[in-house]
């Protein structure tokens, strides 16, 4: 935690809302993502799934969120929240020193396309101050598993 702040990042393969409201996490990648195949490749779809936790005293005027990556050939994520205009409504008589607030952002990529090996970075920012700064490698191999699908394979030069 930092500042008040605690950010938790996964990279996953879908995300998923169940009819009750509930969220699935499929395919989590615990270790940087894992592409089965050669470079250039691409994946359907990858998700970036993020929490960020902040006591209700300390709620932030904004939250930017920037997911990027040197291997990627696909447009970085930037987003900026205003959680404060958004909770004091939600909060304003509570007692704010019992209660912490937790954002779900979530943001898809599709199809994502990999360049070659690297790493994706996520970076939070709260009231100007960076509370979190992830890096997570990206790997592209062939699995050792023959049951594994192998990921879209491009050509060395992909048409703009």
């Amino acid at each position: 935690m930092h500042d008040g702040v605690s950010v938790h990042a996964v990279f996953c393969d879908d995300v998923r809302t169940e009819l009750d409201g509930k969220i699935t996490l499929v395919g989590m990648h615990m270790r940087g993502v894992t592409v089965n195949g050669t470079a250039p490749a691409a994946l359907p779809q990858l998700w970036l799934a993020l929490w960020v936790t902040y006591s209700a005293s300390l709620i932030p005027d904004t939250i930017r969120i920037v997911a990027k990556g040197d291997c990627l050939d696909s447009q970085p994520f930037d987003a900026t929240l205003n959680p404060r205009s958004d909770a004091e409504t939600e909060i304003a008589s509570a007692d704010l020193n019992e209660y912490t607030v937790t954002e779900f952002i979530v943001h898809r990529w599709s199809p994502i396309f990999f360049k070659d090996d690297g790493s994706l970075t996520v970076d939070v920012i709260a009231n100007g101050v960076e509370v979190f700064a992830g890096s997570f490698p990206v790997t592209i191999a062939l699995a050792p598993n023959s049951q594994i699908p192998p990921a879209l394979h491009l050509p060395p030069t992909r048409p703009s």
